[in-house]
């Protein structure tokens, strides 16, 4: 059950790490087709402060949620997501998140 809002401190922040395949910051919008790959590692932790609460983790743990890209302010304003999201550009509707198998 998430808590609403919640401001985590920037000591457990510090500990999300971001890889990504382009150099940033991207200053100026790239109007070519570019591929990018972008990575995360999150320690769990994160999601017990966040959530509050000690998360499902590890073989056999299931998670729902989604994974969305949104360009709303580019020159071809787009959005995409891992799950389809139905006819309402929302991506916060648990109804359409998708299972997240660890193993």
């Amino acid at each position: 059950q998430s808590k609403g809002h919640v401001v985590l401190p920037e000591s457990l922040l510090r500990q999300v790490r971001v890889f990504h395949s382009l150099a940033g910051p991207i200053v100026q919008e790239i109007r070519e087709v570019v591929a990018w790959q972008v990575e995360m590692s999150v320690p769990w932790s994160f999601f017990d402060v966040a959530i509050g609460a000690q998360v499902p983790r590890g073989t056999g743990a299931i998670w729902r949620g989604n994974l969305y890209k949104c360009a709303d302010g580019s020159s071809h304003p787009h959005w995409a997501s891992w799950v389809p999201i139905g006819r309402q550009l929302n991506f916060h509707c648990p109804q359409y998140f998708g299972s997240l198998h660890f193993q």
